[in-house]
């Protein structure tokens, strides 16, 4: 199989999990968020996108995380997802990224959050939370998933790319940040 449609056949994947999460939130009836939440949010999210790094594998990694996690836990899996899809498509557009770069990018990143906020509920959690203590669980379990989910995604993509091996990828990017990742996490 040629490396190209080995791309295509990941994003396909990470796109059609993606779709499935979403509709699955959909159909949970989270709470809406007025326009003004929805594009605060959005705007918030793309601005964040700007604080990126380059990671050691050739990804790059971003604060974004932080509104993503922040919308997934007010607004739910749905909700969640389209605040971030709607950031992370205005500011690859606007780097004028390929499109299946841009289309892997906004399905991982939806996928990663959308689990994070299903979990997040199942585990008891409540959109929007009423305080921390009932929801510090909850919020710990979809902070892990999010990053093992994105991490995942990211590990994939570049494991194609660079013709090295899932494992080695992971461990490059991920290795030693996980713990990180969660901490940071708590500012959302």
């Amino acid at each position: 199989m040629t490396k190209a449609a080995k791309f295509r056949l990941f994003f396909l994947t990470i796109l059609l999990c993606a779709s499935g999460v979403m509709a699955w939130g959909y159909f949970s009836h989270p709470p809406t968020p007025n326009l003004e939440a929805f594009l605060a949010f959005a705007v918030v999210a793309f601005l964040l996108e700007h604080n990126s790094t380059k990671l050691s594998a050739g990804g790059v990694g971003s604060t974004s995380f932080v509104i993503h996690i922040a919308a997934g836990v007010i607004f739910g899996c749905f909700w969640g997802g389209l605040i971030t899809a709607a950031g992370t498509v205005v500011w690859l557009a606007s780097l004028r990224v390929a499109p299946i770069k841009l289309g892997f990018n906004v399905c991982q990143r939806v996928l990663s959050i959308g689990l994070g906020s299903l979990v997040y509920t199942y585990a008891g959690g409540i959109s929007p939370p009423a305080s921390l203590r009932e929801s510090l669980f909850p919020f710990l379990l979809l902070s892990a998933t999010y990053f093992l989910v994105n991490s995942a995604c990211v590990s994939g993509w570049l494991s194609i790319g660079s013709e090295r091996t899932f494992r080695e990828i992971w461990s490059r990017n991920s290795r030693g940040v996980f713990g990180y990742d969660i901490a940071a996490s708590s500012i959302a």
